[in-house]
């Protein structure tokens, strides 16, 4: 799989975290290579057929990778809004990223966007990353799937609503068209499908994944003279502590 174009959404990251999020960035691009058609190929070609593929193996070669690289799947970054796990989170250097992969439904995209949104508003993240297909890709996969243009709408929006943040969409698009190339399996998606059809109960979220990005608050780090009420929010994941900065306004 290739990488079609990168556009930026919001761009309002202070120059200090410029080098951690260039290392978070290139962890992700790096995964689109592991992303081949059919398996064990060098490349991603895909069948053209309208709404003929499925996405589940173009996803889990990223998720593997992301992995790999210390990425935590499936993470909750505001557990009180009940608005679902994001699909990937590290925090690096202090810089706290996010990552949502969109191959389902456009209604999934837009969750997906309002996710993130969420997260800048409530200070959860640092920098989010949302890929999702080109509009000739996403013709040939699983019906109505969200695409480049639906998010690009939603995200003119952020530079107007936040002052800090970097949101990133990733364009993907295969290396080739083939109609000899066999048709990508579809499968039913949904954590409970995917259990089931394993031979499993779904599994809860551990208490890990539920309180990583949870406000946890230090009321006295050592000053005699710290006042708890006059103490900054701060915030903790795998014992890296940062500040939770003001909100805009």
């Amino acid at each position: 799989m290739r990488i079609a174009k990168e556009i930026i959404l919001l761009d309002a990251l202070p120059a200090d975290m410029a080098v951690e999020l260039a290392v978070l960035r290139s962890e992700i691009l790096g995964g689109f290579k592991h992303i081949v058609w059919p398996p064990c190929a060098e490349t991603f070609t895909i069948n053209p057929v309208i709404h003929g593929n499925g996405v589940t193996p173009i996803k889990d070669p990223m998720m593997d990778h992301l992995e790999y690289n210390g990425w935590t799947h499936q993470v909750q970054l505001r557990p009180e809004a009940n608005n679902g796990p994001v699909d990937a989170a590290k925090i690096h250097g202090g810089v706290r990223a996010c990552l949502e992969w969109e191959t389902g439904n456009a209604a999934s995209t837009y969750r997906a966007m309002m996710k993130i949104m969420d997260a800048l508003t409530f200070r959860k993240i640092d920098a989010a990353f949302i890929v999702v297909s080109d509009i000739l890709l996403a013709k040939y996969l699983t019906d109505r799937v969200g695409k480049d243009e639906e998010v690009k709408w939603g995200g003119d929006m952020l530079p107007h609503l936040f002052n800090h943040g970097h949101v990133a969409m990733i364009v993907m698009e295969p290396d080739g068209y083939d109609k000899r190339v066999p048709l990508i399996a579809k499968q039913n998606c949904g954590n409970g499908v995917v259990a089931k059809r394993k031979g499993k109960k779904p599994a809860a979220p551990s208490d890990q994944q539920m309180n990583l990005f949870t406000d946890v608050y230090y009321p006295d780090r050592g000053d005699s003279s710290s006042n708890p009420d006059e103490e900054e929010d701060m915030l903790a994941w795998g014992g890296i502590a940062w500040k939770n900065l003001p909100r805009k306004g």
